[in-house]
């Protein structure tokens, strides 16, 4: 009896034994799981945050590139607006320069033409005062009424040719 007694502690030992280590097994495997877990939430909430710090590098970087066109484009613009400015006031420079100078070119075409007409006029009057002067002593040689220089008398043969020659 003692040994059977003996055999049924021992084999109770051995249950009791083969469960704790089933406990303990079960326990490990437990805190292996857990560890894992709490390994996995780290390394988890790791990757979002890297995942997080890239999207707004991303965002910060494609923001300051959106910032950096829209400042070239501004500059664009304001350098084409310059542009356009500086060259219309050339245009009205050049429009105003030219304006002046045809100004200046009708009015001395205009003094020019009056003073081209007042020496034609100057000219036909001394021509005509001439022509006047020769008819006279014409008239006065026919009439014989002043004393006629030989110089004349021949002259006034030939009228029409000495008018035209002194008019040369």
């Amino acid at each position: 009896r003692n040994a059977e007694w003996s055999e049924r502690v021992h084999a109770l030992r051995r249950e009791r034994v083969r469960e704790e280590l089933v406990r303990a097994r079960r326990a490990r495997a437990a805190r292996v799981e857990a560890h894992d877990d709490l390994e996995y939430r780290r390394l988890s909430a790791q990757a979002l945050a890297a995942e997080k710090e890239r999207l707004r590098l991303e965002h910060s970087t494609r923001e300051e590139a959106r910032r950096a066109a829209a400042a070239a484009r501004r500059r664009r613009h304001e350098a084409l607006d310059t542009f356009y400015a500086d060259q219309l006031e050339m245009l009205h420079g050049e429009l105003a320069r030219e304006e002046a100078g045809l100004a200046l070119r009708e009015r001395a075409s205009h003094s020019l033409e009056l003073s081209i007409d007042a020496e034609a006029r100057r000219e036909q009057r001394a021509l005509l005062q001439q022509l006047h002067d020769r008819l006279a002593r014409m008239h006065r040689l026919a009439d014989g009424s002043v004393y006629t220089a030989p110089e004349e008398v021949g002259r006034s043969r030939l009228p029409i040719y000495s008018a035209a020659e002194e008019a040369w």
